[in-house]
């Protein structure tokens, strides 16, 4: 019996074969060692009692969370880094600078949200679309709320950052808070204004709330000029309307995109072909391009790369790569996120923040 999360390892498996097998042609030597411990904590503490990772310079996994946490205590005492590549939340890095993670937590995917706002619509400057009227939709969850607190404190900073060149026209936000949860689809319609470009944020991971309200706002695109941004959980909802996702100009924040168009993904997909006789899924991309950014970094820096993280940036085939140590004692997190917007019913790279620094 195949378990059913194992076409996650092996599609991550074949992606990483690929770019060690580039990295050799460009003359990079490495041992590599390919262990697969399933979701079964005994085989993992077989492998650290066994010895087979003591000599390791870098690890790249357990992808789940149990078997990271043992290895993690074990990389820390043996000062090899770990490498994990699905997990979001920051708190595996807390007081652990030999970790970093591939993929942001949802408090930095926020922050990017707020920040691509703030340059986007809250400056006056050439190219700027300038909007005060941000409005901020919330269910009463816990976990929202304290997103809403988040996102409308970056977003502040963001629009009225010091040191900006003197033709830059602040604009001071007005950020409105819809309560949906109390007074529903009328909390919103109050919120909106037929003067301005309306720009809401849902912090919202539910499907059924996130399609409620987009499903209720969407006969009001006729009357107001509205763009929605939503989390990263939204590409894959599967009762969201395609006209909806248009008509609402909705933009999802993610960690990962991947242009069909470039010459070097095109490259990827015909080798991925050639070798496994497949088409590559998403999973192949990150084990590729994880790989890749890591072999560099020990073949540019040594086994003692990681604080080298921060200055290594990488245009990647799927995941970009921009880390940053979240404090004196802790690990380093990807902060790298995507705004994708639908355009002509498929989701593609949102224009450009007018400033990117």
């Amino acid at each position: 019996k195949i378990y059913e999360k194992s076409p996650i390892g092996v599609e991550f498996y074949e992606g990483a074969m690929l770019a060690v097998d580039s990295m050799r042609k460009q003359g990079c030597k490495a041992i590599i060692s390919v262990y697969d411990t399933g979701h079964d904590t005994t085989a993992v503490n077989k492998l650290i009692s066994e010895g087979k990772l003591a000599q390791a310079d870098l690890l790249i996994g357990p992808f789940y969370q149990t078997n990271l946490l043992q290895v993690m205590d074990y990389a820390r005492r043996h000062k090899i880094h770990v490498v994990s590549p699905f997990i979001t939340a920051n708190k595996i890095i807390l007081r652990n600078e030999n970790l970093s993670k591939a993929k942001p937590c949802v408090q930095t995917t926020v922050e990017e949200i707020a920040k691509y706002i703030g340059k986007r619509y809250c400056n006056e400057r050439p190219g700027s679309v300038v909007s005060k009227n941000i409005v901020v939709i919330h269910n009463g969850d816990p976990v929202e709320l304290m997103l809403v607190n988040l996102f409308t404190d970056r977003l502040k900073s963001v629009a009225n950052p010091t040191g900006d060149p003197v033709d830059v026209v602040k604009i001071e936000p007005m950020i409105k808070v819809a309560k949906y949860k109390e007074r529903g689809i009328a909390a919103v319609e109050e919120a909106l204004s037929l003067a301005d470009t309306n720009i809401l944020f849902i912090p919202s991971g539910d499907q059924v709330f996130v399609s409620k309200v987009i499903s209720r706002l969407n006969p009001k695109h006729e009357d107001y000029n509205i763009v929605v941004f939503g989390l990263p959980e939204w590409q894959y909802f599967n009762n969201l309307e395609s006209d909806y996702l248009h008509n609402m100009n909705i933009h999802i924040a993610t960690p990962s995109y991947i242009d069909y168009e470039r010459t070097q993904v095109k490259q990827f997909i015909r080798a991925f072909i050639s070798h496994y006789n497949s088409y590559p899924g998403t999973y192949a991309f990150e084990g590729f391009d994880i790989t890749w950014f890591y072999l560099n970094a020990l073949k540019n820096y040594g086994s003692k790369f990681q604080t080298y993280l921060p200055d290594m940036t990488s245009q990647s085939l799927q995941t970009d790569f921009k880390y940053k140590k979240i404090d004196s004692t802790g690990g380093y997190e990807n902060k790298n996120v995507f705004i994708l917007s639908y355009q002509d019913y498929q989701l593609i790279l949102a224009s450009p923040m007018v400033d990117e620094n």
